[in-house]
């Protein structure tokens, strides 16, 4: 099964992390330190407000009971661990309500 998972930040007080260079070279940090490596999307929303970025990853978990719950618990963990240190580069706030990961038969918030 693969679930999305999004989650936005806001209130960015470093706008450098908006510089592709720059984020490339704290992700590849942030990759080598996690316990299960992900792929991240960080989409800025810049016509709408230029404090936000939006964080995406999709992850495939396994739809074997008894291993889905398990996977699916780990990549809510490593998901929430790469917003979290991408919040800290940024020096931005985690929207807590505006996080979730969902597919087409669940949606379930982050936080």
């Amino acid at each position: 099964m693969v679930y999305e998972f999004m989650a936005k930040i806001k209130n960015i007080k470093d706008k450098q992390i908006l510089d592709n260079d720059y984020l490339s070279g704290h992700l590849s940090g942030i990759h080598e330190r996690a316990r299960k490596s992900l792929t991240i999307q960080v989409l800025t929303a810049e016509a709408v407000h230029d404090r936000d970025i939006l964080i995406k990853s999709e992850i495939s978990v396994s739809s074997l009971m008894q291993f889905h719950e398990e996977e699916l618990s780990e990549a809510v963990e490593s998901f929430k661990y790469y917003v979290s240190e991408i919040a800290g580069i940024t020096d931005g706030e985690i929207s807590r309500n505006e996080g979730f990961y969902h597919n087409s038969k669940t949606f379930k918030k982050l936080y």
